[in-house]
């Protein structure tokens, strides 16, 4: 699995090029979906501390999915104009945004529009 230079923000947004591979690191088969595309990227910034901290290898799958199956779950998400992000993705209560929720209460939820979902992914 190719870890790219660019790294995922725990906190302000990053862009992503992924043909800038930086290393290679094998991922056990059972971890992947049979094809699928994948690449790591390394966490940068404190947003989601303490359970993912600046540094750590997240695993990232980067054909497109349906939001609506991965609320509640960690996401790696591109917001327009801001770049890419790592965060826990839930609904609000209307059901019309996004929550991209940091667990780290010093950083600020973003909140993303659902007509705007395409930044979502």
């Amino acid at each position: 699995m190719p870890i790219l230079e660019d790294r995922i923000a725990a906190g302000m947004g990053s862009v992503i090029d992924e043909s800038r591979v930086k290393e290679w690191v094998l991922v056990p088969s059972w971890q992947l979906r049979r094809g699928a595309r994948y690449c790591c990227l390394q966490i940068t910034g404190d947003s989601m501390e303490p359970s993912l901290r600046g540094g750590a290898l997240v695993l990232v799958n980067l054909d497109r999915h349906d939001p609506t199956r991965l609320v509640g779950r960690l996401v790696a998400s591109y917001i327009p104009n801001d770049g890419a992000v790592v965060r826990e993705l839930w609904e609000d209560e209307t059901r019309r945004y996004w929550i991209l929720w940091a667990r780290n209460p010093e950083h600020k939820d973003r909140i993303v529009r659902k007509d705007d979902e395409g930044g979502v992914t």
